[in-house]
């Protein structure tokens, strides 16, 4: 008997939390080729006026975007894999993952963040002496 299809695959329009509920091996399964569009999205980040200096790492079946400064990682928008190339966004908090309406390909979401999303995208300023 065939186990049960993994929670983010059982739905047509996947939520942002999906991979939480599968089991680690399960992620790593659904989301193989995750690692191989972190040189893709680093590149296209790059390319982005507020989007540079952004750093990319795979976590979870997400893919984790930010800036690093003296006090460690700033992870700013999380890009889920939804299927077919297209990805959902998402904006850290810092209480957490809060799902944006947009969903695109890498190229649509990078634009999104280098233009809806610039305020958020941008290295924060120094504080006042």
């Amino acid at each position: 008997m065939a186990s049960p299809r993994p929670p983010c695959l059982r739905v047509a329009s996947v939520s942002m939390a999906h991979c939480r509920a599968c089991p680690k091996s399960d992620v790593a399964q659904i989301h193989p080729g995750l690692p191989t569009v972190v040189p893709t999205i680093q590149a296209l980040l790059e390319q982005g006026k507020t989007t540079r200096g952004f750093t990319t790492k795979v976590r979870g079946g997400h893919l984790i975007l930010g800036r690093a400064d003296e006090d460690g990682p700033d992870p700013r928008f999380r890009p889920t894999p939804l299927g077919g190339g297209r990805y959902g966004l998402s904006l850290y908090d810092r209480k957490g993952w809060d799902p944006l309406p947009y969903e695109g390909t890498l190229n649509e979401m990078v634009d999104v963040m280098n233009n809806d999303l610039g305020a958020w995208a941008t290295p924060w300023p120094d504080p006042p002496l």
